[in-house]
């Protein structure tokens, strides 16, 4: 959903300073709304069918039980969300061959994240791939 040029930017990170830190990062950027913070995957759930996000910022620890799941799952059911997936240096399973719309980021590279934002805001959102269906 974009209103007026403007997107809207969920958060979901488990550490409150990094997602502060995030919201000092991008809150000022014209283009950019950071319309909330989720702490927890439920909440996620909730908040991203109540504030429909254009985008996802997810920590790739985020989700004890799996990424690729809670990914799938809003890959599923909304389709405009574009999702950026903050790597650490743990080895993450790479979501851009099963999801189309994933992007990730070095977690210690932030000055990256303003760059990916812009080129997939961009981009229009991918289709549904089959791979991801499964």
């Amino acid at each position: 959903m974009e209103t007026t040029g403007v997107h809207r930017v969920l958060s979901a990170h488990r550490h409150p300073p990094m997602t502060d830190l995030i919201g000092e990062w991008l809150g000022p950027k014209p283009g950019l709304f950071i319309c909330g913070v989720a702490y927890s995957a439920e909440n996620l759930r909730i908040m991203v069918g109540a504030l429909r996000p254009d985008i996802l910022i997810l920590d790739a620890n985020f989700e004890t039980h799996g990424l690729g799941p809670l990914c799938r799952h809003f890959y599923l059911t909304h389709s405009q969300l574009r999702i950026i997936v903050l790597t650490t240096g743990t080895s993450v399973e790479d979501l851009r061959h099963i999801f189309a719309g994933i992007t990730t980021v070095p977690a210690t590279g932030l000055r990256q994240l303003l760059p990916a934002l812009r080129r997939i805001t961009v981009c229009p959102p991918p289709a549904h791939s089959a791979p991801a269906a499964r």
